[in-house]
């Protein structure tokens, strides 16, 4: 019983990690999004948002 409960533990762990993760991007795209109406440079979010998308995509496998 309690190794199912610790797998159990370890998804929902994993799940929280992947919402959080999720709202950081949508958070950057957001920055990204408002500092291009403002024409400034976004080269550093946009690294930073490519990071945080390839951070989802291992906690997606």
């Amino acid at each position: 019983m309690y190794v199912k409960d610790s797998v159990i533990e370890a998804q929902i762990e994993k799940d929280l990690e992947k919402q959080r993760v999720k709202g950081r991007i949508e958070e950057v795209e957001r920055q990204l999004d408002l500092r291009a109406k403002g024409k400034r440079r976004c080269s550093g979010l946009k690294g930073r948002l490519e990071k945080l998308r390839g951070e989802l995509k291992l906690l997606s496998d």
